[in-house]
């Protein structure tokens, strides 16, 4: 006795009963996200991520006393930056991002990362230093999708931001204020911003090269294995095709124990429609049949061209009792400007 015949004798397989969870049940709710809904949400969990590793680095000099700011303003940005991150990952899951613009929000990300670094600048000139590499890495998320003048214009922004955060250091804490170090500081924040954008931007120019060209050749693989298993004429299934699906509907039948028919047939005085009409018309209505013995019109699973006028089909899980040959016979062969023709 095989194993699938004593799995039925023994009796159907019990399954453990999952009990739904609250994020389980609220998953069920919530839309399902497409491939590129899913993309956007890795890249918001990247984006996660580096805001947990910065702000980690930040509340350890926070704790060690290596950063000079308040509780209060230290709680301030972690949950504006906790809630900054709800925002976003609600946006993507309800699909609410969809209606926007830009689906994948890169702008706003940005924005708003550089302006948490210019708050954490302006309240602890200590980590000024460290907040410059924030700017430097957070540009570097614009390769998913800023052309050159976004990139051009997040550096802007970021430079506009830090000559704010400077000139406030400057009028209220002149004491303290040094301009050559800022300068220098400044000239390289400036010349770092500025490589990563023009690296940015040579970057997202290659990968859109890249997606075009992955593009054509999926287009160009699709068109040949369709002219390999299909007439050019007919748009019907060719021989190759015909083989491989009778060896895969024999070897699905073997297991399974079903049948399958296969009907072959010719069209009647086809010759003497070809030499009274010509061959153009006798190609009209080979393709007109093709298309009255379409299997989505006739509910048969596989048609094949076979010879320049005899045709088959393939007819899985039927019985000769129950064959659909009467079906094909009532059907016509074509219409031929108008007239219907003899088969």
């Amino acid at each position: 006795m095989s194993k699938p015949q004593e799995a039925r004798k023994s009796g159907p397989i019990r399954r453990e009963r999952s009990w739904p969870t609250p994020w389980r049940a609220l998953d069920t709710m919530l839309p399902k996200m497409d491939g590129r809904q899913k993309l956007r949400m890795r890249r918001l969990k990247m984006a996660m991520f580096s805001y947990a590793m910065w702000l980690s680095l930040a509340v350890f000099a926070f704790v060690t006393g290596n950063m000079n700011i308040s509780r209060e303003v230290m709680l301030v940005v972690i949950g504006g930056i906790g809630l900054t991150n709800v925002y976003f990952y609600a946006m993507i899951r309800s699909g609410l991002n969809k209606r926007l613009t830009d689906p994948s929000m890169t702008i706003q990300q940005l924005v708003i990362a550089f302006s948490w670094a210019i708050v954490l600048m302006m309240a602890s000139s200590e980590v000024r230093g460290a907040m410059m590499m924030v700017y430097v890495v957070t540009i570097l998320f614009g390769v998913f999708r800023l052309t050159r003048t976004g990139f051009m214009a997040m550096t802007a922004f970021a430079l506009t931001g830090y000559l704010g955060v400077v000139w406030a250091d400057y009028t209220l804490f002149p004491d303290r204020f040094d301009a050559s170090q800022e300068a220098l500081r400044t000239m390289v924040l400036a010349a770092s911003l500025i490589w990563c954008s023009w690296f940015g931007n040579y970057v997202a120019r290659l990968k859109e090269s890249l997606r075009n060209r992955n593009n054509e050749l999926s287009e160009a693989v699709n068109s040949a294995s369709r002219e390999a298993t299909r007439d050019h004429l007919t748009q019907s299934f060719n021989r190759r095709y015909m083989m491989d699906c009778l060896s895969r509907e024999k070897m699905r039948a073997d297991r399974s124990g079903s049948t399958f028919s296969v009907c072959i047939f010719d069209l009647d005085h086809f010759k003497a429609l070809n030499d009274e009409h010509g061959h153009l018309a006798g190609d009209q209505v080979l393709t007109g049949f093709a298309y009255l013995a379409r299997p989505d019109r006739r509910g048969w699973r596989r048609q094949v061209l076979r010879t320049f006028r005899r045709r088959g089909i393939h007819l899985p899980a039927t019985e000769h009792r129950r064959r659909r040959w009467p079906q094909v016979r009532r059907a016509p062969a074509s219409v031929y400007r108008g007239r219907r023709v003899r088969g």
